[in-house]
C-alpha cells in the first residue's frame, strides 16, 4: 500500500519528480527538501505550539511547493510521535535526525528555496496535488522561523507501531483543542460527486483519532459518519479501501486497523441514522476550539454541515485576555472593510475580516457529529445570547423551559397556552420525564386535577415566597420576596437581611431566577 498523498482520485497522476542533492557522507541521493532548515521548522512547531497535524502538514506542502514527498518525510513525522505522548522527547529524537541532514539547524538557512515561491505559495488556494492551504499554514510561513535550540546527542530511536499507536493518543487531544471548522474547509472537492454513490465501508480506527480521521477525510471530499453504537468505528462512501488509505497521510496509516465493505441493509441503517437537527436548537460543541460551547442552530447546509450563533472566544479588537463578551460593532475600525446589514434602522449582521457576527454573535460552522442537541441549557450558559437580542422568543421560552424545572409541589403556576388559558392552580405533582404538571385549581378546591404540559405554564410569585437564585453572580442567595413592582422584585436576603433587587422583565415573567440586577443595598 503505498503512503504517498500524491492520489486523489484514482491514481491517475504521473510520478512526481524528485529533487536530490548528493549526500557527501554517505554518497547517496537526499532529498532536496530535507537540507531546507524552515522545512524541519514547521515540524518542531507542530510539537512546540498549538499547531494541529493537519495545519502542519499543510504548511509542509505549501512551503516546499513540488519539492514536496510523503515519502521523503514519512520518517521525520513518524519520530513526531516517538516520544510515547512526551512532546519534548519527540522533539529530540526529530532533532537526531534534523542534524543528520542540516549540521547546525539554527543557523542553516534554506536550500534553494527562494522567497517568491514562498509567496506563490501563499497565494493559492490549492497547492500541487490537491492540498488545501489553511490559514495557519499562511501565517506560519509568514513567520520568520524561531531559533532551535535543543543541542541532545543521544541514538536516534526506533519507533515501533506500539509508540506510534500510543502517540496517537496526544495527537487526538492536540486536535480537539486546536482544530476549526470554516465554511471555507467546507468546499466540495472533485471527488466527492464521484464517491457518494459508491461501497460503504466500516472502518476500525485507533479511538483517540476518530474525529480527526473522519475530518480529514470529510475534507478529501468523502462521506463520513462517526458510529452512534461503538467508538472507533467510521462509516464512509468510497470506490474501494485503496482510495480511502492513499487519502490519508502516511502518519494515520497505523490508525486504521482495517476495512470492511457493509451490505446495503446495514448501510441503509447507518443513512437513517443521519437526522437533521431541529431550528432553532441548542447545541453543544464537542470538540476544537469552541469545546463545550453553547450554540444555537442558525441554518442546514449541505453534507450534514449545521451553521450556528456561538459567543466568539477571539475579539477582532483588543480585549483583556480571558473576556467574555459580544462583539461590539461600534469597537470595530470604521472603514470600508466592516460591511453592515441594516433592518429596522439596526445593525443586525456585520463581516470583518472574513467572519460574519450576528449581533455580537459569531458564525461558525460544524458538522453534525461534533454537535449534540440539548434541550435545556443552563441559564448561565446562554447569557450572552440574551444579551444580544438574536431570536428573543426562542430564548424566552428556553429560560422559561430551564425554570420550570425547579417547580415544586405547592409552587404556584398559571396556564399560559392551550384550552385551559389563564387557569391558577398550585402543584400538585411533576413529571418532568413526561414534561407534564398536575394543578389543583386556586378558585374550587374540589374539582378535579388539571394536567398540562410543563411548556405550557409559567411560575408565579407572591409576596412572602422564600426563593433561591440559582443562576448568574447571585447563584445559592436565598431570601423571601418583600416587595413586587412589575417586572422588579426586592428580595430579603436570609442571612445577612440584604435586600437585593432582581429586575425581571418580560423575558424573565415566572422565573425563579434573576439574572439581572442592581446593586445591593442595606436595610436599617
Amino acid at each position: 500500500m503505498s503512503k504517498s498523498k500524491r492520489t486523489r482520485s484514482g491514481g491517475d497522476e504521473p510520478p512526481q519528480k524528485r529533487h536530490c542533492k548528493i549526500d557527501l557522507q554517505g554518497n547517496q541521493a537526499v532529498p532536496l527538501a530535507l537540507h531546507d532548515n524552515n522545512a524541519w521548522e514547521i515540524l518542531r512547531r507542530f510539537l512546540t505550539t498549538s499547531m494541529s497535524l493537519s495545519e502542519m502538514d499543510d504548511a509542509l506542502v505549501a512551503y516546499l511547493s513540488n519539492q514536496y514527498s510523503a515519502d521523503n518525510w514519512e520518517e521525520p513525522q513518524r519520530l513526531l510521535f516517538s516520544g510515547d505522548a512526551d512532546d519534548a522527547a519527540s522533539l529530540r529524537n526529530l532533532t537526531i535526525l534534523w542534524k543528520r541532514h542540516i549540521l547546525d539547524p539554527a543557523e542553516n538557512s534554506s536550500v534553494g528555496m527562494p522567497a517568491s515561491r514562498t509567496d506563490s505559495a501563499l497565494s493559492r488556494s490549492c497547492v500541487q496535488k490537491s492540498h488545501m492551504i489553511s490559514k495557519a499554514a499562511c501565517k506560519f510561513i509568514a513567520n520568520q522561523a524561531e531559533e532551535n535550540d535543543e543541542d541532545e546527542d543521544s541514538d536516534r530511536r526506533t519507533v515501533s507501531q506500539r509508540e506510534v499507536a500510543a502517540a496517537f493518543d496526544n495527537m487526538a487531544s492536540r486536535f480537539e483543542d486546536n482544530s476549526s471548522i470554516s465554511s471555507q474547509d467546507r468546499q466540495d472537492h472533485p471527488i466527492y460527486g464521484a464517491l457518494q454513490h459508491g461501497r460503504m465501508y466500516l472502518l476500525h480506527v485507533q479511538r483517540t483519532t476518530t474525529e480527526y480521521i473522519a475530518e480529514h477525510l470529510r475534507k478529501k471530499g468523502f462521506a463520513v459518519t462517526i458510529s452512534a453504537w461503538l467508538a472507533g468505528q467510521l462509516y464512509m462512501v468510497a470506490d474501494s479501501p485503496k482510495t480511502i488509505a492513499e487519502s490519508l497521510p502516511s502518519s494515520l496509516h497505523l490508525a486504521v486497523k482495517d476495512y470492511t465493505r457493509i451490505a446495503e441493509e446495514e448501510r441503509e441503517a447507518v443513512e437513517r441514522t443521519q437526522f437533521e437537527l431541529p431550528n432553532p436548537a441548542w447545541l453543544r460543541i464537542k470538540s476544537g476550539e469552541y469545546r463545550g460551547n453553547v450554540a444555537q442552530v442558525f441554518e442546514h447546509l449541505p453534507n450534514s454541515v449545521v451553521a450556528v450563533l456561538v459567543v466568539a472566544r477571539r475579539f477582532p479588537y483588543s480585549m483583556p485576555r480571558g473576556s467574555q463578551a459580544l462583539i461590539e460593532w461600534s469597537c470595530l475600525p470604521n472603514n470600508t472593510t466592516v460591511s453592515d446589514i441594516i433592518q429596522d434602522d439596526e445593525v443586525v449582521r456585520w463581516k470583518y475580516k472574513g467572519e460574519s457576527y450576528y449581533m455580537g454573535l459569531l458564525l461558525k460552522t460544524f458538522h453534525c457529529d461534533r454537535l449534540e442537541h440539548i434541550a435545556s441549557p443552563h441559564a448561565d450558559n446562554i447569557r450572552l445570547h440574551l444579551d444580544s437580542g438574536w431570536n428573543k422568543p426562542f430564548i424566552q421560552a428556553t429560560l422559561a423551559a430551564y425554570s420550570l424545572q425547579f417547580l415544586r409541589i405547592g409552587d404556584w403556576a398559571r396556564v399560559v397556552k392551550g384550552s385551559l388559558h389563564g387557569e391558577l392552580g398550585q402543584v400538585t405533582s411533576t413529571d418532568h420525564t413526561l414534561g407534564t404538571l398536575s394543578l389543583q385549581s386556586a378558585l374550587d378546591e374540589r374539582s378535579k386535577e388539571m394536567t398540562v404540559r410543563l411548556q405550557d405554564v409559567e411560575r408565579v410569585f407572591q409576596v412572602g415566597d422564600t426563593v433561591r437564585v440559582v443562576a448568574g453572580s447571585y447563584l445559592g442567595l436565598q431570601g423571601h420576596i418583600i416587595e413586587m413592582h412589575g417586572d422588579t422584585f426586592q428580595v430579603c436576603q436570609d442571612t445577612t437581611n440584604e435586600q437585593v433587587i432582581f429586575l425581571c422583565n418580560l423575558i424573565f415573567d415566572g422565573l425563579s431566577l434573576g439574572m439581572y440586577r442592581s446593586k445591593c443595598q442595606d436595610t436599617t
